[in-house]
This record gives structure tokens, C-alpha cells and sequence, in this order.
């Protein structure tokens, strides 16, 4: 699964969002993501050729007898 998202900003005056907020004596997470069961691994990639930097999760799950290959080659 890939999750992919543009910099974390209000979409009126473009101030920066913070990744918690702390709400009535609890702490939220704005972007948060379900974990799979069982064994996992999650990558982070982030992009800033752009002038808004984009970040990308892939949450790789190894419940499954698929074979995942990890690398720059196209057959990864």
C-alpha cells in the first residue's frame, strides 16, 4: 500500500500545520495510518524538487508468501 500526501499547510493562508495537535488534554495525529497485522515496514520518501515538498509512505506487509524485492532495478 502507498499513501501519498503534499506538505501539511491550511489551504487559506498557507501556514504550516504541525503533524499532532494537542486537543483537550489529548494528543491527535492529523495523517495517521492503520498498521497492517503481523510483521511490516514502513518507507518514507519525500520530494522537494517541487516548491511544495510531497511525502510518500509505503507500508510493506509481510503477512503474505509474496516475495518483496526492494532497490532502484525495475524489477523491484
Amino acid at each position: 500500500m502507498m499513501v501519498s500526501w503534499k506538505k501539511l499547510e491550511c489551504e487559506v493562508c498557507k501556514w504550516g500545520l504541525p503533524k499532532k495537535m494537542k486537543i483537550n488534554n489529548k494528543v491527535v495525529e492529523l495523517v495517521s495510518l492503520k498498521r497492517p497485522d503481523g510483521p511490516y515496514i514502513i518507507a518514507q520518501s519525500t520530494s522537494k524538487a517541487t516548491k511544495t515538498s510531497e511525502r510518500s509512505m509505503y507500508i510493506l506487509n509481510f503477512g503474505s508468501n509474496e516475495t518483496i524485492k526492494l532497490g532502484r532495478g525495475h524489477q523491484c
